[in-house]
């Protein structure tokens, strides 16, 4: 895998051959270390998308037991669980996030803020989320 910017990578040829102990190294556009999947930008679109289907997952399983959790258990479950999911790794992912990146996991947190504090639909999540002392997802990293 080389990085760089999408200009500097289409700028390279399309075959570059690199060898590595007398084997030969395939060019890929993906690869994973340590559970962190980073593309030839750095962007982490794959990582992110993956983690936030996951956490998506994850709660909707955790919705099926809801009245039976008091809110304290419930707001543990939710950050042991789910945004735990979201928090590994983020501090090498974090920086370099787009903005669209970012409002995906925003949208993990307000989902996980409606699970814990039985916040209706169509209400909104900041006024909670304030009242709770809890950081954004962003401003965590």
């Amino acid at each position: 895998m080389l990085f760089g910017t999408k200009c500097h990578i289409s700028a390279l040829p399309s075959t570059i051959h690199v060898v590595l102990m007398g084997e030969s190294v395939e060019r890929v556009r993906e690869a994973r270390n340590l559970g962190l999947t980073m593309d030839a930008e750095l962007r982490y679109e794959a990582h992110v998308a993956k983690s936030v289907r996951t956490c998506f997952y994850r709660l909707r399983i955790l919705y099926k037991i809801r009245p039976y959790l008091s809110e304290e258990l419930r707001v543990r479950l939710v950050e042991s669980l789910v945004l735990s999911n979201l928090n590994y790794a983020d501090t090498v992912y974090g920086p370099r996030l787009l903005a669209r990146t970012e409002r995906l996991i925003q949208r993990v947190q307000n989902a996980c803020a409606r699970f814990c504090f039985k916040i209706p639909p169509r209400s909104h999540v900041t006024p909670f989320i304030n009242q709770h002392s809890i950081l954004k997802m962003k401003s965590r990293r």
